[in-house]
């Protein structure tokens, strides 16, 4: 029913091509595109964390975006709960899918003092002051063929953690 099928990555198009049968014919690669002129450029991170009242002594991941299932931020809380270093933190940043999602995460958060829940959505000035406050962003998806985040973080200049999946690989 289509004349053709856009995806991301060589990934995308091959799972695409997989799923469906699709003749290679059909399916365009198109790199997702970038944010390096949409949003207000980032700031020194001094002044993003002094905005968001974070520390300057400590390493901060941050986990930014729409928040999915597919995403795997419980099993990021897990594996944060569990490590044992201090002066650190990590910040969860998006809007959770739904109020069920919401209420786990806050959950899982409440058990660790170094994480700071942050589940609504985020305006584009404080989205930058996160992307300038932190050193890493942390992707954990469980899934994924793209992520808008992480070219996000790309566009930002912040290096990201995720795992070799779809686009992440290629």
């Amino acid at each position: 029913l289509v004349d053709r099928v856009i995806v991301h990555s060589d990934s995308a198009r091959d799972a695409v091509q997989e799923t469906f049968g699709l003749p290679a014919k059909l399916i365009e690669v198109i790199p997702h595109g970038n944010y390096l002129d949409s949003y207000p450029p980032v700031r020194a991170r001094a002044d993003a964390r002094a905005a968001l009242g974070l520390p300057l002594d400590e390493k901060v991941f941050l986990c930014f975006g729409h928040i999915r299932a597919y995403k795997g931020v419980e099993r990021l809380l897990d594996t944060f709960a569990a490590w044992p270093r201090t002066k650190v933190r990590l910040i969860i940043a998006g809007e959770p899918w739904n109020a069920e999602l919401a209420d786990q995460l806050t959950t899982l958060a409440a058990r660790d003092p170094r994480v700071q829940l942050r589940l609504t959505f985020v305006p584009n000035q404080e989205m930058v002051d996160l992307f300038s406050a932190c050193d890493v962003v942390v992707l954990p998806y469980l899934a994924t063929l793209t992520s808008g985040a992480a070219v996000l973080a790309a566009s930002m200049g912040r290096a990201f953690i995720a795992p070799a999946l779809g686009a992440m690989r290629d």
